[in-house]
C-alpha cells in the first residue's frame, strides 16, 4: 500500500475489475473493499491519491455516504479526493450528497473516456501538492495505452452486437463475458504492438548495417586509390 495507490469502496466484482484496468493505463494500482471500517484504516495507514466511492442502489449507498462523510470530518484524512461513482439514472444520489465529494464519474466504465476523466482528478492533486506539469513524455504514453483500450473497447462492441447468446446471458454473466473478451483482445492489441515493435527494431538494425557495410566498402575503396 502506498501514497500512488487509489482505494475503491465497493462489492461489485465487475466494477473492481473494469476500474481495475482504467486505472493500470496511468501506471496506478487498486485497492478495493466493501468494509468501511477497513477503507478507514488503510486511509489512515496510507493516504490515496483517490478514493473512488461507489453510490448504489435507492438504501445500500447510506454506507457509502457515511464513509465520506466521515473522512471529510477527520481531521487527518479530510484532504483526500473522494469521487463518487454513479450510474447516470441515480446522479440525484450524488447531487444530494456532493458536498462530500470532490467529483463523480458516471458508470458504466467507458473507455477510454473514464481513464481520462479519472486522471484529471489525480492530475489537479498532483499539481496542488508538487505543482510540477506532467511530461509531454507522460501524456504521450497515455494516451497511446488509451487510444489501444479503445480499440479494444471497439472490438468488444462489435463482437458483441454478433453475439447472439449474448443477449440471453443474465446481467453477472454478461459482464464475465464481456470482462473475458476485452482482457482477450487487448492481449492481442498488446501482441500486435510487440510484433510491430520488433519488426522495426530488425528493419533500423538491418539499415545500420547496410550502412556500416557501405561505409567500409568506401572505405577501402580510398585506401585502394
Amino acid at each position: 500500500m502506498s501514497t500512488e495507490d487509489c482505494f475503491l469502496f465497493t462489492d461489485n466484482p465487475s466494477l473492481i475489475e473494469d476500474v481495475a484496468t482504467a486505472l493500470s493505463v496511468l501506471g496506478i494500482k487498486l485497492m478495493s473493499s466493501s468494509d468501511t471500517e477497513e477503507i478507514k484504516e488503510w486511509c489512515l495507514s496510507s493516504a490515496p491519491k483517490a478514493l473512488l466511492i461507489y453510490l448504489s442502489g435507492k438504501t445500500a449507498y447510506q454506507p457509502a455516504i457515511e464513509l465520506a462523510s466521515d473522512l471529510k470530518s477527520h481531521w487527518k484524512l479530510k484532504k483526500i479526493p473522494l469521487i463518487a461513482l454513479v450510474e447516470r439514472e441515480k446522479e440525484g444520489i450524488f447531487k444530494a450528497n456532493q458536498d462530500l465529494f470532490n467529483g463523480f464519474l458516471n458508470l458504466p466504465v467507458e473507455f477510454p473516456s473514464f481513464s481520462r476523466k479519472l486522471s484529471t482528478y489525480l492530475h489537479i492533486k498532483e499539481q496542488a501538492k508538487t505543482q510540477v506539469s506532467r511530461s509531454g513524455e507522460y501524456e504521450k504514453s497515455v494516451n497511446e495505452k488509451l487510444g489501444f483500450l479503445s480499440k479494444a473497447y471497439a472490438q468488444l462492441v462489435e463482437r458483441l452486437k454478433e453475439d447472439k447468446a449474448f443477449s440471453s446471458l443474465s446481467l453477472y454473466e454478461s459482464l464475465q463475458r464481456a470482462a473475458e473478451l476485452f482482457k482477450l483482445y487487448c492481449a492481442e492489441i498488446a501482441n500486435e504492438e510487440l510484433r510491430s515493435k520488433i519488426k522495426d527494431k530488425k528493419e533500423s538494425e538491418s539499415k545500420e548495417r547496410q550502412t556500416l557495410k557501405f561505409s567500409t566498402v568506401e572505405e577501402n575503396d580510398e585506401n585502394y586509390y
